[in-house]
């Protein structure tokens, strides 16, 4: 393959997306299994990121767990709520995985320090703002989410996120007190 040198980008293309609000559209759903195969598998979810003002600011990866974790089971019903899903009685994520694919919504991102580079503070991931937010929303809801949500910091147009965070690997909320 040729390398067009003419249509280089001049910005990184690989920034993790500041924290803010985001329309999103679920671009890719399929189940994983952990790495510790003694844990069951989970849905990894890739989540098509864009601006309120239609700036693609990239793509932000995300896992749902089959957890008894109150605070997991309420993110789960927060994005099937968001995008459209009424959904009654017993489902598995496998299930799920099947019914997301296209479907849109509104989320709350986040920047937390990035724990596969323990030595540089400055490397940041992005993550579904779970904690002290309701983080994820209908479409209809935008305008509402947005009046009180803080200003949005600059990110380049059409910036994909480069890596893949495995969350089944690190740290998953087990406390009851959430």
């Amino acid at each position: 393959m040729a390398i067009n040198f003419s249509n280089i980008p001049t910005t990184n293309p690989f920034i993790t997306p500041p924290p803010g609000i985001y329309k999103f559209t679920v671009t890719k759903a399929e189940m994983k299994a952990a790495k510790d195969t003694s844990k069951p598998q989970y849905l990894r979810m890739t989540l098509a990121l864009t601006a309120p003002d239609g700036r693609k600011v990239g793509n932000l990866f995300d896992n749902m767990y089959d957890s008894a974790s109150p605070a997991l089971i309420y993110k789960v019903g927060r994005f099937t709520r968001a995008i459209g899903l009424t959904l009654q009685g017993n489902v598995e994520l496998k299930d799920l995985a099947k019914l997301v694919p296209n479907r849109s919504g509104v989320v709350e991102v986040e920047n937390i320090p990035d724990n596969r580079y323990p030595d540089d503070p400055d490397r940041k991931q992005a993550q579904v703002k779970l904690f002290g937010t309701e983080c994820f929303w209908t479409l209809d809801e935008l305008p509402q989410v947005i009046e009180g949500a803080p200003a949005q910091e600059a990110a380049p147009a059409d910036a994909p996120v480069p890596f893949d965070f495995d969350a089944a690997d690190g740290e998953v909320p087990q406390s009851n007190e959430y």
